[in-house]
């Protein structure tokens, strides 16, 4: 024993003779001594306690002194970091034992020969289809002075000794390169720019007079309460036309002013003319690229040329991606009923000649409903719970799960400041290791908000740049990969048992993990997509909806960046006029993929960026995210079609993934979500800002001041449990018949709103005197 040891064992001595002196009044170091030996032949605390209970020692006193002991005697220093690891396994055993859902057996990694026959096949399978479209189209394709071309090289023989002059050389990286005369390179430019210039689209003509169904650019002249007049453009003269409140926008508007304002240039369809008068319409014509949604009409009419052709010379039809409608059902069964001022409105507008009652239909449908016998089904306000019930295979465990907290608690010494002051290197220690691992949470957040999907797109990224997403894409992969013993696995940071139980309990939501917490098919195929689970599996349902090719366009805009739009300081107004314009009465996903559409529709021109002030870094950013996703659907053979004027398949795609970031409109303020309560505000950036969107689902949280939603669309309630039954359910169905919200709800009186909130019950009322000293008193 060397010297300093020594001096530790004489400090503990006196340590422990104060502490029984406080406890027992005797002041010996015999005992004292005599108390460490007993602690050192005790193989535990409680057989240690036994033998100082002979002495009458208080059990308050013997834990004191084993705590003593255990900090300061240099062998149970060296003891405890030599069985750190021992004591760790014991742990592991023991939370294995209570959070059996993290501790599933891992199964056998399975051959992989399944999948790389998968793989081929799908290489092989869009090679034969190219190979024989190509065949079939190559007498169509190919110009007639290609081919004058290609007969007259084939017949001279002399040009083939130049066409060898290209040779092939090696760089400073051993990577060929081909390299030709600038003659030939030079003639091939002027060659393509005298074929992009004959190829170039005509100038868009002007008509003598509005062409029924045709697309045509305007601006806004005047906003009324009923509509809006615009003054048609590619028109000779001044032509305006009236766009009725009705026709600006798919759904219920409340005023023309909450979707555009004067001066604004829109597209618009002209649908009829009469008497000089023209009906126009906004909500049939895209507001970014021009297309038109419903071409149907325009071609029946036998409209060619000119006028069968929209802006920016499409024809509203895509030939790349095939477009699904559902029209199967009643569609004017499906929309909202006009209340009585618009009723009342729209007939004064017919009263006055300004529109016709044909255009208006729906106007009698309760007097042509109870004429034909039908029944118009009144929409019933769906209330929405949060089910209590856990999964299967975590039953139990969540509860259980709410006592942990990642937060290390440190509790002070009882006793006197002497005893505080002499475990001060200890409590030092665990204060700056609790400082540690706060800085290293902050740094994990720091890294959570840069952008994955950078290195994701990048192939040449060093592997110790790249980030790992959060703890429920580690506990997807992780389950994709066959570990399923989480408590196991050799983290290198492992993340809290709390953290791990809820990553799991959202991927059951998300129908990812069955009832005995293995993974799902859908599961598989989300752990395939580089994203959160919540946009795979929107991505994925929207195959089956039919609305994958706009959910690629959301998904790829939403991965790649956190905003595309620029808003300068100098030119706030403007810029926020430009958005105005990609706005949608649905919200912010259908904005994001107006964006995309708008600038897809104009040849991906930067100049139109900077026009709008979008980022044309992000819009191509946003282009390769798309290119790699479909690459990763076509992998799995998902079809990828489009839904057309339907957006509504597309809400309910977002729905299936975001039904955890739902919120419900708050009466005093705001909203609040739907799984928590937390109270959440719409940002003024959204497009659903100032408007009556009573249930909506959002993306993200952007904390600041408050909490504001980021990204979000507006959605049916009967949506969440459709998507999350196993999550979500009706209130009310299970007999209850009040679900808890409307239970917790209180009366309000409102006979008089300027009184207080007490004012109508008889105890709060004032009794008038007898003697009033008035007139008669």
């Amino acid at each position: 024993m060397d010297d300093l040891e020594q001096l530790e064992i004489l400090s503990l001595v006196s340590k422990v003779t104060s502490e029984i002196n406080n406890y027992m009044g005797i002041s010996d170091k015999t005992i004292a001594e005599f108390v460490i030996a007993e602690h050192a032949n005790s193989p535990d605390i409680t057989t240690f306690t036994e033998k100082l209970s002979e002495f009458d020692f208080p059990k308050s006193l013997t834990e004191s002194i084993d705590r003593l002991i255990k900090t300061l005697h240099p062998k149970w220093r060296s003891t405890n970091s030599a069985d750190g690891k021992d004591a760790g396994n014991g742990d592991d055993k023991s939370k294995s034992t209570t959070f059996k859902g993290l501790a599933i057996p891992d199964k056998p990694v399975e051959d992989d020969l399944d999948d790389t026959f998968a793989l081929l096949e799908s290489m092989a399978g869009p090679g034969k289809t190219s190979t024989s479209r190509k065949r079939s189209l190559s007498p169509v394709q190919k110009p007639e002075k290609e081919q004058r071309k290609r007969s007259r090289r084939s017949r001279s023989r002399s040009r083939s000794p130049r066409r060898n002059d290209d040779y092939l050389f090696e760089d400073e990286f051993g990577r060929t390169r081909s390299h030709r005369p600038s003659r030939d390179s030079k003639g091939d430019s002027q060659r393509k720019t005298r074929r992009d210039s004959f190829d170039r689209p005509p100038a868009q003509e002007m008509d003598d007079a509005p062409v029924l169904y045709k697309v045509y650019d305007g601006r806004v002249t005047g906003v009324k309460d009923f509509g809006i007049f615009v003054n048609l453009q590619n028109v000779r003269g001044k032509v305006d036309g009236l766009v009725h409140v009705s026709a600006m926008a798919e759904g219920k508007v409340n005023h023309p002013s909450d979707l555009v304002s004067r001066n604004q240039e829109v597209k618009v369809k002209v649908m009829k003319i009469q008497d000089n008068r023209i009906s126009l319409s906004m909500a049939e014509v895209d507001q970014v690229s021009g297309q038109d949604f419903n071409p149907s009409r325009r071609l029946q009419t036998g409209a060619t040329g000119a006028n069968a052709v929209g802006l920016n010379g499409s024809n509203g039809l895509e030939t790349g991606v095939p477009v699904i409608e559902n029209n199967s059902g009643n569609n004017r069964r499906q929309r909202k009923r006009m209340t009585s001022p618009e009723r009342w409105e729209i007939r004064q507008l017919i009263a006055s000649g300004v529109v016709k009652a044909a255009d208006y239909p729906d106007l009698d449908e309760d007097y042509n409903a109870v004429i034909n016998g039908e029944q118009i089904e009144e929409e019933e306000d769906v209330d929405i719970e949060v089910r209590e019930e856990e999964p299967p295979f975590l039953a139990g465990q969540t509860k259980q799960s709410l006592e942990l907290s990642p937060i290390r608690v440190i509790k002070a010494p009882d006793g006197s400041m002497n005893r505080a002051a002499m475990q001060g290197d200890v409590l030092a220690k665990e204060r700056r290791d609790l400082r540690q691992s706060e800085a290293q949470d902050k740094a994990a957040k720091e890294a959570a908000k840069t952008d994955l999907g950078q290195e994701w797109n990048d192939p040449m990224v060093a592997p110790g740049e790249r980030r790992f997403a959060s703890d429920l894409r580690q506990a997807n992969r992780g389950n994709a990969m066959g570990i399923n013993d989480l408590l196991g696995f050799d983290f290198m940071d492992p993340p809290p048992t709390n953290t791990m139980l809820t990553a799991l309990e959202e991927l059951y939501a998300l129908s990812a993990l069955d009832d005995e917490g293995l993974l799902t098919r859908l599961g598989r195929r989300m752990a395939d997509f580089p994203m959160d689970p919540a946009l795979a599996k929107s991505l994925i349902m929207s195959v089956d909806l039919g609305c994958s090719d706009e959910m690629l366009s959301i998904v790829s805009m939403i991965s790649a960046v956190q905003t595309v739009f620029h808003r300068p300081k100098e030119k706030q107004q403007q810029a926020d006029q430009k958005k105005a314009r990609f706005h949608d009465p649905a919200g912010d996903h259908l904005t994001l993929l107006n964006v995309y559409n708008g600038w897809k529709g104009a040849g991906r021109n930067d100049a139109w960026c900077f026009e709008n002030f979008i980022q044309p870094r992000s819009m191509r950013r946003a282009e390769d995210v798309r290119k790699q996703l479909v690459q990763i659907i076509d992998r799995h053979r998902l079809k990828v079609v489009s839904c057309g004027r339907d957006t509504t398949r597309v809400r309910q795609a977002l729905c299936s993934g975001f039904f955890r970031n739902s919120a419900r409109k708050d009466p005093q303020e705001g909203y609040k979500t739907l799984v928590e309560g937390t109270p959440v505000y719409m940002h003024p950036a959204s497009a659903l800002f100032g408007k009556a969107a009573e249930h909506v689902i959002y993306h993200s949280l952007v904390e600041t001041t408050r909490e504001y939603m980021h990204n979000v669309t507006a959605i049916e309630p009967k949506w969440l449990v459709e998507a999350a039954p196993t999550f979500f359910k009706v209130a009310g169905k299970d007999g209850t018949g009040m679900s808890k919200r409307k239970k917790a709800e209180r009366i309000q009186p409102l006979h008089n709103r300027f009184a207080g909130e007490d004012d109508w019950r008889l105890s709060s009322q004032r009794k008038a005197g007898r003697g009033g000293g008035g007139t008669w008193g």
